[in-house]
């Protein structure tokens, strides 16, 4: 799974960990966020040293300059396209219909749209 993707779940699988789940998929969805709160991090330290690398100091800020932009935008996109070891916790749709969850559309098609969420 890509870094990116891990990004755009981060918030459809907190919602989705905010609601009352059978104990068995509460458990694997709480190990899967665990990991994927693992590389965020990782990811995000990356983040600032490209930013501490392209910035320059605007009082107490480092913002990364026009002329810096691209290179920067370059290197940040290569590191959200690396490829993270991550096993999906796949919860059927008749779980989440069963436990009457209820989600915006837009979450669950980010969900179906990795493996989180089948039929």
């Amino acid at each position: 799974m890509l870094l990116s993707e891990l990004k755009s779940v981060e918030a459809p699988l907190g919602t989705l960990m905010s609601k009352e789940l059978p104990i068995g998929y509460s458990f694997r969805l709480t190990k899967l966020i665990e990991s994927i709160s693992t590389e965020l991090k990782r990811a995000e330290k990356f983040r600032i040293d490209l930013i501490t690398k392209y910035g320059v100091a605007d009082g107490e800020n480092l913002t990364v300059p026009n002329e810096n932009i691209a290179e920067f935008t370059k290197e940040y996109e290569l590191l959200m396209s690396t490829e993270v070891d991550i096993v999906p916790v796949a919860v059927p749709l008749d779980v989440l219909v069963a436990c009457d969850i209820k989600m915006s559309v837009q979450d669950v098609n980010t969900l179906v749209s990795v493996g989180f969420i089948t039929e």
